[in-house]
């Protein structure tokens, strides 16, 4: 059976029509669902197959610094070979467009963004004003519940840190807490496992007679 031209036309435009409909839902969906690192489950490979699939881009990487700074920032040569710090940008954490992520034997255990550049040294981080800290502050108390508020300086004052427990996790908040403005997220066990590669660093340095130095000094 063939039918008229003008309906011949009709269909084919019908069916590019559809075509194209499938072909941008599908692409929506596939941008929809592009994984993002887990912390507690994602690998550093897993983690970097995820930016580049999503268009992120490593600002800087370094390992967990024991003295003062961080290695990711230059600010400290010593480090633990353990733990490795990678910087983000053009992903999404809690609404932040550039995050840090921390693994531990290349396992992903905590996520943070720093809230505010203050310093010498320009970050990479999105700079958030006082307002949009508190703003920040209602929207995680909202999506996790009540937090935990304390002040740093002056107990019994209006918070400047704020805790949400999240059963393995847990999220911190620091809102001006000596100059400082982060949020971070944490998986509880891991952090620990950290801290115990610290400890045995720290004592490693204190060993070989290294002392004073930006290691030892904190290591208490």
């Amino acid at each position: 059976m063939h039918l008229p031209a003008r309906r011949q036309y009709t269909m084919r435009n019908l069916v590019t029509a559809v075509i194209l409909g499938l072909a941008a839902f599908c692409a929506h969906a596939q941008e929809a669902a592009l994984p993002a690192p887990v912390i507690g489950k994602t690998t550093l490979p897993e983690a970097r197959e995820m930016w580049l699939g999503s268009g992120a881009t490593v600002v800087s990487e370094g390992h967990l610094a024991i003295g003062g700074g961080k290695g990711a920032d230059g600010l400290s040569t010593v480090g633990l070979d353990q733990v490795l710090l990678v910087t983000v940008d053009g992903v999404e954490f809690e609404g932040l467009p550039v995050a840090r992520y921390a693994f531990v034997d290349d396992l992903l255990y905590a996520v943070s963004a720093q809230l505010h550049n203050g310093g010498k040294q320009k970050m990479a981080f999105k700079d958030l004003s006082k307002e949009e800290v508190g703003e920040l502050v209602q929207t995680l108390t909202r999506k996790y519940g009540k937090p935990l508020g304390i002040n740093d300086f002056f107990p019994g004052k209006k918070p400047n840190i704020f805790i949400w427990d999240l059963k393995d996790h847990e999220m911190v908040l620091s809102a001006g807490g000596n100059g400082h403005y982060s949020l971070a997220r944490s998986h509880k066990a891991l952090a620990k496992k950290v801290a115990a590669y610290t400890k045995a660093e720290c004592k490693k340095h204190r060993q070989q007679g290294q002392t004073p130095t930006l290691v030892t000094s904190i290591c208490l």
